[in-house]
């Protein structure tokens, strides 16, 4: 899963660089930022994906139960919709989540120090998305161990 997730952000990237003019980072730092919430992210995301997994009662019900909180969670998180567009109950809301700190992460990547205006801080709060995104992996391993099951329910 890593491999295939590494290749898809790499396709990404390719793509946003020769058609949307993308500029990389130049600086070793930064992309070290982007490895760390990279790394952070995609993991929290996965442990709580498995978690999660024995939710839907159906393979049916699976995209309802899984994929319709993410969507709403895209929205309220900045990835479609500019954050600072967004009530603040709303980004108070979403701050609980990983995917606001995973794209606050990225957004300090790829828009550097300029686009930390744009934040609601003023500042895009690495430390705090770092220990939110390591809570999210912690929290997600305790929940796999307790939740995950090799047999469905019916299976016994």
């Amino acid at each position: 899963m890593l491999v295939m997730t590494v290749l898809q952000v790499a396709i990404l990237l390719a793509i946003a660089v020769l058609f949307y003019g993308l500029e990389l980072p130049a600086e070793v730092p930064t992309w070290v930022t982007f490895a760390w919430v990279f790394v952070l992210g995609v993991s929290a995301a996965s442990v709580l994906g498995i978690a999660v997994s024995g939710l839907p009662r159906s393979g049916k019900s699976a995209t309802a139960v899984i994929s319709l909180p993410f969507v709403v969670l895209q929205f309220v998180s900045g990835v479609f919709v500019p954050i600072t567009e967004l009530p603040d109950w709303l980004v108070n809301a979403a701050s609980v989540f990983p995917l606001k700190w995973m794209c606050q992460g990225f957004r300090s990547v790829f828009l550097g120090d300029a686009g930390a205006a744009l934040e609601l801080t003023g500042s895009y709060e690495l430390g705090k998305a770092a220990l939110v995104l390591a809570a999210w992996l912690v929290g997600g391993l305790l929940l796999c161990v307790t939740t995950f099951r090799w047999k469905g329910r019916r299976d016994g």
